[in-house]
């Protein structure tokens, strides 16, 4: 569990119970359950649903009596997923880990997209959408491939794209990457370079991205402010060539 933890630069605390339980939650990002009894799990499960219902939860459980209880109540509920204990728990609780974080800044992230540009056509919006699920699940991020994931060409994306918008894809696929990669930096502290290569992302990359779209920052760029210079490079004719 602590090196899962340690690996993804994530501090690891201990939740007991009562009024510091659920500020302790109110802040956490995953909530790891690796308790027992069992038996009575399921009761808990949902009383820490209801005090933060988006907070994913992952049960770390061994096989045993009453584990299956657990696991029928755990699959009623949203943003669970359970990870046996045992030969490769720790490579197989990193990955879950690492997967739900993930997800997490990529919701965040979609969310500010949403606020940003609240009036964008279907085929934009899906292709934003798609480039941001590619950039966090480490997956080929080009304008072809996110085409392909959206049920499209590349052709079609590029002839279709509205003018008076946002930049265009290839631009976008910029500021999907950094916006991506700001808000993980800021809500977990690992490095631009860490995360560039978590995401399968070159170094090179990131720092000609950083150069170019934002030459008077220093080390620090804040989330915040990609987030508004994104607003205002949707506005500027000068992206959309």
């Amino acid at each position: 569990m602590r090196f899962a933890c340690q690996s993804l630069h994530v501090s690891l605390e201990r939740v007991g119970d009562g009024r510091d339980a659920e500020a302790l939650l109110a802040r956490s990002q995953v909530l790891v359950f690796d308790g027992e009894p069992f038996e009575t799990a399921d009761a808990w499960l949902r009383e820490v649903r209801t005090m933060v219902p988006t907070l994913p939860i992952i049960l770390f459980v061994r096989v045993a009596n009453g584990v299956t209880g657990l696991l029928l109540a755990a699959s009623q509920l949203p943003s669970i997923a359970a990870i046996e204990q045992g030969q490769g728990e720790s490579q197989r609780l990193t990955a879950s880990l690492t997967r739900l974080l993930r997800s997490r800044h990529e919701v965040a992230v979609a969310e500010d997209l949403a606020r940003v540009c609240p009036d964008l056509r279907e085929r934009p919006r899906k292709f934003l959408h798609a480039a941001l699920r590619s950039r966090a699940q480490r997956q080929p991020c080009s304008v072809a491939s996110v085409a392909l994931e959206i049920g499209c060409t590349a052709r079609r994306v590029l002839d279709t794209w509205p003018r008076s918008a946002l930049p265009r894809p290839k631009r976008c696929l910029d500021w999907v990457t950094l916006l991506y990669v700001a808000r993980v930096h800021e809500e977990t502290g690992a490095s631009w370079e860490s995360i560039a290569h978590a995401i399968g992302v070159d170094g090179s990359y990131l720092r000609r991205l950083r150069h170019r779209y934002f030459p008077a920052h220093g080390a620090r760029l804040p989330y915040g402010d990609v987030v508004q210079a994104f607003r205002a490079a949707s506005g500027d004719s000068r992206y959309r060539r």
